[in-house]
């Protein structure tokens, strides 16, 4: 049995799964297929050569890797000012000083009633509450997925790129809860075994080899240094009554930080010369013009 595995947060595999799941996405893909790709058989007409149209796909999955995580975190901010908004000035006031400024140690349940305020409770009785912030992820990135829940589309990706976790088997899937912190990929089966036939390798090559293809593919690296503006709100359920920590760096954030701010600057000055490569493909995919050769 292969050894090789990858690790990665449940946020940096929920960010792929929608950019890959996302329309863009699968517009692109349907083209891939239609080329020959994806596929040993030769192409229905002239084409990019495969490796450019890999690339763009690449550039694509960043872009919309990159996308997912600042939707998520846009969302994030605006349910907690949706939190803060739903109480009076008093118990707004009641809540920072004995819990802190993170509304997630103050187990909300709902707008106060306080002073009879109607008005506030009629504005905030959509304000949905959840128990810990993985909870209220779950259901924001279930909300955002065609699949009826975030961990049915994350088995259906894996699946796509053939691969599996453990976490989200039938049995794990089913059961209620917070997802888990980290999810271990590993190669399936079938996947590694169809390698095995194509190529005549080891059943660990194999693995790698289907692992690191989904990581690319995926766009995990770059799902995984995003992942770092939600993963410093992320705090132990614990006692509500812990002091809030101080806000301070460690000596590993500044590497961390740069790298993810770079990640995401390169995601978005890329976009505007894969969104220029998309329409010239698509372009050529349906129009055709004689007089245009595409190489």
């Amino acid at each position: 049995m292969s050894s090789a595995m990858i690790a990665t947060s449940s946020s940096a595999l929920a960010y792929a799964t929608l950019a890959e799941l996302s329309t863009e996405m699968q517009t692109f893909d349907a083209i891939l297929d239609n080329t020959g790709a994806y596929h040993t058989s030769p192409p229905s007409h002239p084409a990019l050569p495969v490796e450019i149209m890999l690339l763009i796909r690449e550039e694509l999955q960043s872009s919309l890797v990159y996308r997912a995580a600042d939707d998520a975190v846009r969302a994030l901010d605006t349910y907690e000012a949706a939190v803060r908004r739903s109480l009076c000035g008093d118990c707004l006031a009641y809540n920072q000083d004995v819990f802190g400024d993170d509304i997630w140690r103050w187990r909300w349940s709902g707008p106060c009633a306080c002073r009879a305020d109607r008005r506030r409770r009629h504005t905030h009785r959509e304000t949905r509450p959840f128990r810990t912030l993985g909870d209220w992820l779950e259901h924001h990135l279930s909300s955002r997925t065609p699949a009826s829940s975030i961990r049915e589309a994350m088995s259906l990706v894996l699946g796509r790129h053939g691969c599996q976790s453990s976490a989200l088997l039938p049995s794990a899937a089913s059961s209620v809860g917070t997802l888990p912190e980290t999810f271990v990929i590993t190669a399936s089966p079938s996947a590694v075994a169809r390698c095995q036939g194509r190529i005549g390798e080891d059943t660990e090559w194999c693995s790698e080899i289907v692992l690191r293809k989904a990581r690319r593919d995926l766009g995990l690296a770059v799902a995984a240094s995003l992942d770092f503006a939600l993963q410093k709100k992320i705090d132990a359920p614990g006692n509500p009554m812990t002091k809030e920590p101080v806000r301070q760096h460690s000596t590993i954030l500044p590497s961390y930080a740069l790298s993810a701010v770079a990640g995401g600057c390169a995601a978005v000055l890329t976009l505007p010369i894969v969104s220029i490569a998309f329409v010239v493909l698509v372009t050529c995919h349906y129009v055709r013009p004689s007089g245009v050769r595409v190489f």
